[in-house]
């Protein structure tokens, strides 16, 4: 900490690091205290670093998965940080430097060397991954987010379910909006009831494609599928999805963390955020389960941090991937 202060100079010049993520999420920047100072994030990435660094000699896995979920938070350089921070560690066993304080000012300059003010914009969207927290926060901008839930499914009972499950979704979300500076619509619509247009704005989708007509349409844009084999409904993996976005997986199993994915996929619940294919500067989240008392687990779907999450008896399982801004459908 002394040595960031007496940096004070040379971490003005790299406010755009921050602001970086303000332009992409500014509701985020809103509420989280890190922002309110134009070097906070700064400090904070530091000490997010120090903690990995200190996590990865008691679980690797799980020091992966905190610098995934603080990438998503909107930290695109704590990885970077991070192996500064293995590399200024191994320099002081070795003797090469007295401490790490001393290693702070080279750790500035090897940031400023990962993100420039000129590419900055570029490094970011190519760290962060797309999550429910950059959807919602995308919501807030565009002043408007439509919850959508099913009409199709054939027990009658089961779509009154679905449209409980998606007004209490919209309440959350009414919630949450509630510190931004503007007034955000959240609507609840019937799948039948969006237009060809609304269609390019950020929708929820609530249901599985037996159910929700959009959730038919959507689902091969995103790295899950709903199939009903033996008269039950499972979840599958997209293949499609292996050759385009690296998905980075963690499986969360009886106390324990590491690198991997759920191998049963059979009642289970899904949340899973992409950017919308008609307009990839806005989103889409899908909330959804293999049966609808899992698809109402995700009533509050405003602070995951992940790309998707799975939940199931057996383990949750949180995957991260980065899409570009490029995806759109033809």
């Amino acid at each position: 900490m002394p040595v960031l202060r007496a940096s004070k100079e040379l971490l003005r010049n790299m406010t755009y690091f921050v602001d970086a993520i303000k332009d992409d999420m500014p509701y985020l920047a809103t509420y989280d205290i890190h922002f309110w100072s134009r070097t906070g994030m700064l400090y904070e990435g530091f000490a997010d670093a120090w903690g990995d660094f200190a996590l990865v000699h008691v679980n690797p896995a799980y020091a992966s998965l905190a610098i995934e979920m603080q990438k998503a938070w909107g930290e695109f350089w704590i990885e970077n940080l991070f192996r500064g921070v293995q590399k200024c560690a191994l320099k002081v066993r070795k003797g090469e430097v007295s401490n790490f304080s001393s290693c702070v000012p080279w750790l500035l300059m090897e940031l400023k060397r990962f993100a420039s003010s000129e590419n900055v914009s570029e490094v970011y969207s190519r760290e962060v991954p797309v999550t429910p927290v950059k959807a919602f926060d995308r919501g807030a901008q565009k002043g408007r987010v439509i919850v959508v839930y099913g009409t199709h499914n054939p027990d009658p009972s089961g779509t009154e379910y679905d449209k409980k499950t998606a007004e209490k979704i919209a309440n959350n979300l009414r919630i949450f909006y509630s510190l931004w500076r503007d007034k955000v619509e959240v609507e609840v619509r019937a799948d039948d009831e969006v237009t060809s247009s609304e269609l390019n704005e950020n929708l929820v989708i609530v249901g599985g494609p037996v159910a929700n007509s959009l959730a038919e349409k959507m689902q091969n844009h995103f790295p899950f599928q709903f199939r009903k084999t033996g008269g039950r409904w499972y979840l599958w993996r997209n293949e499609s999805w292996k050759g385009e976005w690296e998905i980075v997986s963690f499986l969360l199993m009886n106390s324990t963390i590491k690198r991997g994915y759920l191998v049963s996929l059979n009642d289970v619940a899904l949340i899973a955020s992409i950017r919308n294919p008609y307009n990839p500067e806005n989103y889409i989240v899908w909330i959804a389960g293999t049966n609808r008392s899992l698809t109402a687990l995700f009533q509050n779907p405003t602070y995951y941090l992940s790309s998707y999450e799975l939940w199931s008896k057996n383990g949750i399982e949180m995957g991260f991937y980065v899409q570009p801004l490029t995806h759109r459908l033809s």
